[in-house]
């Protein structure tokens, strides 16, 4: 597939990942103490959360061929630090789900609680080193797409503000601003991969 088409790809994953962000904070409304894990529709946060992270790689990926080789090293490394980190942080949503069912029923599968609670705790130490991982990779993205100038110069400082909201304003406000600032980007970035075929336009 051309690479146009894959930047293309990346924004529509841009604007997937900030609809299911922005979606996680309407279900923090809804129901305000899923973390307590009570009941099937307590896990849905969780899973759309991790969603909304595994989309946010597909984005990464179409900022990154947008981008590359114009941003350089910085880039490329900030990429990959990234693109890693958002990926562990959103598998290990999804894949604790089932564990953290055995772990709350205490029925049938009562004699897995054991094992499970070790890889809950697994998956949990990965969560914390892929959102570092990601945390790190964000802000050095940021900077990376702001000097590369291919984008609009807004969309380096809109990853940054994302990933800050995303820690400081809690789960309803943190992922709603996490998800706008994905979807402008996947708005600027399908702009930018309709414009252009393989060579880059630089934006003042």
């Amino acid at each position: 597939m051309e690479s146009r088409k894959l930047v293309l790809w990346g924004a529509r994953a841009a604007l997937l990942g900030g609809a299911m962000a922005a979606l996680v904070g309407l279900l923090t409304v809804l129901n305000p103490e899923y973390w307590r894990y009570e009941a099937p529709v307590d896990y849905t946060v969780l899973f759309v959360e991790g969603v909304a992270l595994v989309a946010v790689t597909g984005a990464l990926t179409g900022l990154h061929l947008r981008h590359s080789p114009q941003y350089g090293r910085l880039g490329s490394i900030s990429f990959y630090t990234a693109l890693i980190g958002t990926l562990v942080a959103g598998a290990a949503h999804i894949i604790a789900i089932p564990f953290l069912v055995f772990l709350s029923t205490g029925s049938l599968v009562y004699v897995l609680i054991g094992p499970s609670q070790g890889i809950v705790l697994v998956g949990g130490l990965a969560y914390v080193l892929g959102a570092l991982c990601m945390s790190v990779g964000y802000l050095l993205l940021g900077a990376a797409v702001l000097r590369a100038r291919v984008l609009p110069l807004w969309c380096g400082p809109a990853l940054v503000l994302g990933l800050v909201g995303h820690w400081t304003l809690g789960n309803l406000w943190g992922w709603v601003v996490f998800g706008l600032a994905w979807a402008a980007i996947g708005h600027a970035l399908r702009h930018s991969g309709e414009a252009n075929n393989e060579r880059p336009v630089r934006v003042v």
